[in-house]
Order: structure tokens, then sequence, then C-alpha cells
């Protein structure tokens, strides 16, 4: 079996030590070059053609940050030449700032982030590479290999039947690995053909998901927000789960509210996608269209059957437009979704429902 060739680049020695004595740990993993800056990485590159699977790549760099070098291995991607994609995990500072900048590589282009370990206490640092850089480049190696069994699009005659009890009250939505990306391209449009409220569960850390609320906010007619406890759920507004912290929904009276909590992860997830969508489910009884989009994992499937027996109509994403095929495929093999479609036929598709 073929190892995993890695190319680490961050202006760290002792940095690029760690990672490097991290993943090779890991049989399964080749670290084939390790760099100091941008410009390295590139001369590495095209001297080193279709040899590198992962690059991990720190943002803050001199000469070439990582965000310029992420462009210019996209356009190595395009390249003729180029038999297989390198896919990049970028290496985000904690700070405001490097949020800012992690959301524009995830729209554009980069597969997945961590956040550079502050530790200063080895194993501790070790650890947290091996739970986030190790964990995503496996699992992502893994997901890559599943094989794509299609559902059958229903007929006219079962669409009708398949709607959602009533008129839907909300949107909801569970996605993780290539999210940011797939939200920009999906959800100005969803935004133009529906009033419904829209909630997102993204897995993603703290500070990062205001970074993504403030940049779909740029690019949506509605307005974007983190959630907060305690928000009012109206129409024509997106709510994004704030990292670290459960999302749910509550009948308060008339209204829906927000709620959070930091209890146990679910599918080693905080915020979880199936914490929001069972609690969607009491609170609006089911009148709901639900939505899993691309990422590693499965969660949002165990409450699917919950949702399906309250009337909620479910799609998911197909693989040819995901970048991992894990949450979906894994929601398509409950048995409990009505709909696979490419990304942007989805808001088509939730225009039809309405």
């Amino acid at each position: 079996m073929s190892k995993i060739k890695v190319l680490i680049v961050d202006d760290s020695r002792v940095f690029r030590s760690l990672v490097a004595n991290t993943l090779s740990k890991d049989s399964r993993i080749d670290i084939v070059g390790s760099v100091g800056d941008g410009t390295q990485a590139i001369e590495f590159l095209k001297k080193n053609p279709n040899t590198v699977d992962f690059v991990t790549l720190d943002i803050e760099m001199p000469i070439m940050n990582g965000e310029d070098t992420l462009k210019q291995i996209q356009v190595l991607n395009k390249l003729p030449t180029s038999r297989k994609k390198i896919e990049v995990i970028m290496i985000s500072s904690l700070t405001q700032d490097g949020a800012n900048v992690t959301m524009r590589t995830l729209a554009n282009g980069a597969l997945d982030f961590i956040a550079k370990p502050e530790n200063k206490n080895i194993t501790d640092s070790n650890r947290a590479l091996e739970e986030g850089l190790l964990k995503k480049i496996l699992d992502y190696n893994e997901y890559s290999k599943i094989v794509h069994k299609p559902i059958v699009r229903p007929t006219a005659v079962q669409q009708r039947h398949n709607k959602a009890v009533g008129s839907p009250d909300a949107i909801i939505i569970g996605v993780s690995t290539g999210g940011p990306k797939a939200l920009t391209n999906m959800l100005p449009h969803l935004c133009r053909i529906t009033k419904l409220p829209i909630l997102i569960v993204q897995h993603m850390p703290e500070k990062f998901t205001k970074s993504l609320a403030d940049s779909l906010n740029r690019v949506c007619d509605y307005e974007v927000i983190e959630a907060k406890a305690g928000d009012k759920i109206v129409n024509s507004k997106v709510y994004i789960a704030q990292g670290g912290s459960h999302m749910l929904v509550k009948k308060q009276g008339l209204d829906f509210v927000i709620e959070q909590n930091k209890s146990q992860p679910e599918n080693n997830c905080r915020p979880s996608v199936d914490v929001m969508f069972r609690s969607a489910s009491m609170a609006y009884k089911g009148k709901l269209i639900s939505v899993i989009l691309t990422g590693m994992g499965n969660d949002g499937t165990k409450s699917l059957s919950q949702l399906k027996r309250a009337g909620s109509y479910v799609i998911i994403q197909d693989k040819a437009t995901s970048v991992v095929w894990g949450m979906p495929g894994s929601a398509m093999n409950s048995g409990n979704v009505d709909e696979e479609l490419p990304l942007l036929e989805i808001p088509k598709r939730i225009k039809e429902i309405l």
C-alpha cells in the first residue's frame, strides 16, 4: 500500500520538527520534505511533480505567506501535467486575524485547517497534532476511497408525498470539511429563494465561527450571525453555531429561541449536528427542510430517523460536489434521505418544495 506523502511548510524549524515527529509515528505517512517558507514550498513542488499528497501550510510566514502559497499550489493543481491534486491543510494561529485569513483560504480551496498548538509542553502539542492534523490526513485519505452508490431520485408523485408536513418553518444544515467553500457558493442562492430562517452547524473551533459568519454575511442577502444564547429565531436570518458550544432550538411561547450548552461532545463534535437537528425537530415538530453537506464522519445521521418520523424533508449533497463524502454518505446509508443532489441544485430543489 502506497504511503501518504506530506510536505511540511512552516517558518519555525522547531514546529516543523514537531509536526514531522508527530506524523512520522504513523507508518502510513511519509514526510517527503520540510521547508521554511512558501517560495521554497512552490520550488519543491515544481521540482517534484506528482509526489506530494498533502501540504501542511502555516499561514503566517515571511517571503511568501500561507495564503499566497495556497494560490500558487492551486495554479499547480490546474496544470495539465498534474495527475493528482495536492490537498492543503492550513495551520492557523488562534487570533481573530488568523481566523479571518483561515476563512479566506478555506473558501479558496484549502481542504481544512487546524489551530496551531500554543501549549509549550511538547507532550500536549504532540497530542493536539495527533488529534487534529494526523487524524484529518488519515480520515480524508480513507473517506476518499468510499464507493458511491447513488440513491434513486424520487418521482414527481413520490416527491409530493415526501414533502415536509405542512409548510416548513426553517431550514437546518449540518456541514464539516469543505463547508466554508460549500456555504460560500450555496448560501447566497438559498437566501434569494426563501425568507425562512436557516440554522447551520459547521464543525469549527471558537473564534473561527465568528469569522465564518462575518465572511458569509458579506455575500448573502440575509444577515448571517454567530448564534448566541437567547437569540430569537426570525425570518431572513442565518444562525451559525458558535464553536465550542452545542446550539439548540427551543420553543418559548410563540417564539423559537437559540439555546447553548457545553455538554459533552457528540460524535466527537461540539457543536454537533445531531444535537441541533434533534432539538429543532422537537421545537418545529418536523416542519423543516434538513440538509447535510460535505464533511468527514457521521454527525447528523443518528437524528435523521427522528426528523423523518416528524415529517422533515432530508437532502444530502452528492459525492461529486462534496470535498469529503463522509457525513452525506453516512446519512444516505441510514435510509432516511429523500434526495441526493449536486450542491448548487439544492437551493433550486428547496424552492420547488416551498
